[in-house]
């Protein structure tokens, strides 16, 4: 084994060990905890207020509204001369994200004439503070063109953003007709109770020439302090509030799910195994080896054919939602990479669903096959009547 594989499966087996380590003690500390009565939609549900002010306090300090002028949304500046039947396609990205990381998504309906913008904002604060920017950026669209519908393409925890402003009755601005979800968690995501130090990376490590340090610490309390990690843990309030909502009748949604996680089956269960086996071994950890058991069985997000590396396809899946199609692809792959088959597959599926919407054209009907089971890990394939569907992915290599 060369020195960079070696060094690839270390830093595989610590990932793992801290994901062990990390969910059996979030589990063991919310053990005799009764679940948390249903919530309204709001942003300071899933903290109590003390808690927010020993984290916010900087923020309250450092951090005014007029900062936030640097997110919004940007649309062309030829929307006007634009057939109205043509929609304005918004992108929103993901946690710990930009705009410009996913805007290859929609970069095949850019081409082909389609209006596309962007919504930006803090990626890493309130889900609900950011479908409030979401649906003020709308409303104020759809009063400067009342009768240009909006196509929403979302990628990660984009599509959280864009349910919560939708789905909510005061939020909704009533001009959206589309929404495109891909990667979305839905169900959340096990990943994201070791979100921590995130900001370091993104406004530290990976922005070069951020300015001053003073400036790169002001960036990080502008951006938020870990608020959309809470939101996006399974089973928090805010996700919990969210998917008791019904789905927006006038909104057709579409689900593009990835499963080329970073495990094999095998591999995971051998290390499940092993971890497990130490763990118990520790004559100090009593029943920790079996509450890690547990919560190393639910970490599908990482499992080949169950997840894509940061989402499940099982908590990406929506009550309601028909058009769910699965392809071979990963969480960051599918816009990082986007000149690959996998990549190149999810743009066109993308710009089909949105030209159906320019056309006026219904909702593909979809149905879950009976076969469907614990065999096949309950994944419910787009069936759809037009075949063309099929050889747009078959094209760029195969499904």
């Amino acid at each position: 084994m060369t020195y960079p594989q070696r060094l690839k499966t270390c830093l595989r087996n610590a990932l793992i060990i801290m994901l062990a380590l990390a969910g059996s003690m979030s589990e063991a500390a919310a053990a005799g905890v009764a679940p948390a009565a249903e919530a309204p939609l709001a942003l300071s549900e899933s903290r109590t207020q003390a808690q927010d002010a020993d984290r916010h306090w900087l923020q309250r300090w450092f951090v005014r509204e007029e900062h936030y002028e640097r997110y919004g949304l940007v649309v062309p500046g030829s929307l006007s001369e634009c057939p109205q039947q043509a929609p304005l396609v918004v992108v929103l990205h993901g946690f710990n994200s930009k705009a410009e990381g996913v805007a290859t998504l929609v970069s095949d309906a850019r081409a082909a004439g389609t209006p596309c913008g962007e919504f930006t904002y803090p990626n890493d604060d309130h889900i609900a503070r950011s479908a409030e920017r979401l649906s003020t950026a709308l409303r104020r669209l759809r009063a400067e063109h009342p009768d240009r519908e909006v196509a929403l393409v979302t990628h990660s925890m984009g599509g959280l953003v864009a349910r919560a402003c939708v789905e909510d009755s005061r939020l909704d601005p009533g001009n959206v007709g589309r929404l495109i979800m891909v990667a979305p968690p839905n169900q959340g995501s096990e990943l994201v109770r070791l979100a921590y130090g995130t900001d370091c990376w993104e406004h530290w490590t990976r922005c070069r020439g951020g300015g001053w340090p003073w400036t790169r610490v002001h960036n990080s309390l502008v951006d938020g302090l870990g608020e959309a990690s809470a939101d996006m843990t399974p089973g928090s309030p805010f996700l919990s509030s969210l998917n008791k909502r019904p789905r927006n009748p006038r909104v057709r949604y579409t689900i593009l799910l990835g499963d080329c996680g970073f495990l094999s089956e095998s591999t995971a269960q051998s290390w499940r195994e092993r971890t497990c086996y130490l763990v118990a071994c520790a004559p100090w950890c009593d029943d920790a080896a079996e509450r890690l058991d547990r919560r190393l069985a639910g970490y599908d997000e990482l499992v080949i054919g169950r997840g894509d590396g940061a989402v499940a396809v099982c908590r990406g899946r929506l009550e309601g939602v028909d058009d769910t199609v699965v392809l071979p692809f990963g969480h960051l792959d599918v816009t990082r990479k986007p000149d690959s088959p996998e990549g190149r597959a999810v743009r066109k599926l993308i710009h089909q669903r949105l030209a159906w919407s320019e056309s006026g054209a219904g909702v593909i009907e979809a149905s879950v096959p009976e076969s469907s089971g614990p065999e096949s890990n309950g994944i419910a394939v787009a069936q759809t009547a037009d075949a063309s569907l099929a050889s747009v992915v078959s094209s760029d290599g195969g499904a």
